[in-house]
């Protein structure tokens, strides 16, 4: 059974290489069979962000498209690096792009790191929005590493989580669906 949501998937790994987007792209062959919509934004395939203490240029086509996108959107499932323990400067630069399109929609994340010992570090991030945005941080998080990939392919036990995260962040999206627009008006 499908839900009847539109899910927008950013992955904000600027690396050629990167165990985030390789997430990503588990999450978009999960979410593809359980949802009516899906959107994908890559930040790899989109313009440098500038950002400085003045302001953050994110006014290309691309971000403008990306805001639009996730303005329609139900709930948004965000994939990024960890870097020195805290969330990547295109993750915490996009979310501030976002800002108001994110008012109270549903957000998960799935976090590649160098270490296990990175696994709180989404929290800042999700604060951030919180505050700012009055996301509705889902609470299960999948961090990945170099180490769960197996000939490129995710292990059996990632997949597995993965997979939990999509299932279980619909049932959370689809049960709060319209909460931004009720409260928004």
């Amino acid at each position: 059974m499908k839900h009847d949501l539109n899910i927008c998937i950013i992955t904000c790994s600027v690396s050629g290489s990167s165990v985030s987007r390789a997430a990503s792209q588990q999450a978009r062959e999960i979410l593809s069979g359980l949802v009516q919509s899906l959107c994908f934004f890559d930040a790899n395939e989109s313009p440098s962000l500038r950002v400085d203490s003045q302001k953050i240029d994110g006014t290309s086509k691309e971000y403008l498209s990306l805001y639009d996108e996730v303005s329609l959107s139900d709930s948004i499932l965000l994939c990024y690096p960890i870097y020195c323990y805290t969330a990547s400067s295109t993750a915490k630069a996009i979310t501030e792009i976002l800002g108001p399109a994110l008012y109270r929609k549903p957000v998960a994340t799935i976090v590649a790191a160098g270490s296990l010992r990175s696994h709180l570090a989404c929290g800042d991030l999700m604060l951030s929005m919180m505050f700012e945005q009055e996301t509705l941080c889902f609470p299960k998080s999948v961090l990945v590493t170099e180490g769960d990939l197996e000939d490129s392919r995710f292990t059996e036990e990632v997949t597995h989580r993965i997979d939990s995260l999509c299932r279980d962040f619909c049932d959370f999206s689809a049960r709060l669906k319209g909460f931004s627009e009720k409260q928004h008006r």
